[in-house]
């Protein structure tokens, strides 16, 4: 028999099965009524479309609900943290197994300061090189006199600003870092440079107001300088009652000469005047260099051009003419700085003679110090195909049922009106 007519054959067999498709046959007493036979038929298919739309539905619904499903994972590396933290942000929490640190564990701040402090010209022997032209019985306001001070002042910033440094730094070291969770990376970095820089800002403010205090109580006192810079002497003698003479000392105040006006130190201790090698004709002004009041209050006013230019370095060992041997190399004007040149002494006292604030944070090391024994996160999902077959059995199986009950007595029903009512 040629496939096509098995076919045809098959397919008719097929529509006529479809056609007397009665699934409600044995559900009442058999009978030969042809009515009821095409109602419960019809009753069959209308329960079949109904189910497969129910079916459709609850498929559909179910497969469009989001179930929160956790996660735990024991001791997770820093790497897996990090994954887990890349993919569930926003609930992902990790608690800490120490809740204190110290900044030390996981903070290095390093510290560059202003090269002028490892030069030769804050070292003895640049200052001996300077005194060694001067009469140290003579007051001269002058370079080879006030020169040496000048620059132990300067060292002697250098040094307090290295000890203030690294004492706020034993205190900062100290501090606890308290956090129950770990901190994600970047609310870490946040956290960590807003409070190295409230340090820093501290550190800075607290050296600035201790030094304009002990500056204020100075200049408000009207200390006299040891050298005589501020206020000096003078005497006379006169005669007294039957052959006796006697002396009068007296302090008067020193009045610095420039350009513009003169100003004496009883008016103001920030009179200043360039700074000169010899009283002469044939002086060399050393460019940046200021006397004034106060070795202090000069050399805050100064600044370093000067010594960043190996000719008027030369020219200023020439004119005085020291004995003394030494290498006096110019400041490296290719160092990046946050410093111009005729920056004043004073801005960078104040900023504690620092070049740079240099920060090394390990959030890994933070995160070994934290130690979290577990981190957990949730997420939603869709469910799978499993999940979707378990929760639609039961309401499926409930509905299956339902079904079964109403649609063939429904269709009988609206059967035997029918046919009592063929007319209507």
């Amino acid at each position: 028999m040629p496939w096509k007519e098995r076919f045809y054959r098959w397919y008719t067999t097929m529509l006529q099965s479809l056609s007397k498709f009665n699934i409600f046959r044995d559900d009442f007493a058999p009978t030969a009524d042809e009515y009821e036979i095409r109602s419960q038929i019809l009753a069959a298919r209308v329960y079949v479309v109904l189910l497969t739309v129910s079916l459709f539905t609850l498929i559909t619904y179910t497969t469009q609900i989001h179930v929160t499903e956790t996660v735990s994972i024991k001791s997770p590396t820093y790497n897996q943290f990090l994954s887990l933290y890349t993919a569930y942000s926003e609930t992902l929490s990790c608690p800490c197994t120490s809740t204190s640190i110290a900044y030390d564990q996981f903070i290095y701040l390093d510290v560059f300061y202003h090269q002028i402090c490892d030069s030769v010209f804050t070292t003895d022997t640049w200052r001996q090189l300077i005194d060694s032209t001067s009469n140290p019985n003579e007051v001269s306001l002058n370079f080879r006199y006030i020169g040496g001070p000048l620059f132990y002042v300067l060292n002697s910033f250098c040094d307090l600003s290295e000890t203030t440094v690294t004492d706020g730094m034993i205190d900062f070291n100290a501090t606890q870092l308290i956090s129950g969770t770990v901190l994600p990376f970047d609310t870490f970095n946040v956290e960590i440079e807003n409070t190295i820089r409230s340090f820093i800002s501290t550190i800075t403010r607290e050296f600035t107001r201790s030094r304009q205090l002990i500056r204020d109580q100075i200049q408000y006192n009207g200390i006299l300088s040891g050298l005589y810079t501020n206020f000096y002497y003078t005497s006379f003698v006169y005669e007294q009652i039957e052959g006796y003479s006697g002396v009068n000392f007296y302090t008067l105040s020193r009045v610095y000469v420039n350009q513009s006006s003169n100003c004496s130190c009883d008016d103001t201790p920030f009179c200043k005047i360039p700074a000169f090698i010899d009283d002469d004709d044939n002086s060399f002004h050393i460019p940046g260099i200021y006397f004034g009041c106060y070795i202090v209050e000069s050399l805050l006013q100064s600044n370093l051009e000067c010594f960043y230019n190996q000719t008027c370095i030369d020219e200023l060992r020439h004119a005085l003419n020291s004995s003394v041997a030494l290498n006096t190399s110019a400041l490296n004007a290719t160092i990046q700085s946050q410093y111009e040149r005729s920056e004043t002494i004073e801005h960078i006292v104040d900023q504690l003679m620092i070049e740079q604030w240099r920060n090394t944070t390990s959030h890994e090391l933070y995160y070994d110090r934290c130690h979290p024994s577990v981190c957990s996160c949730t997420y939603a999902s869709k469910k799978n195909w499993l999940n979707v077959l378990t929760s639609i059995i039961v309401p499926l199986g409930g509905l299956n049922l339902i079904l079964k009950i109403i649609v063939p007595r429904i269709m009988m029903l609206i059967w035997s009106r029918l046919r009592t009512n063929p007319g209507k």
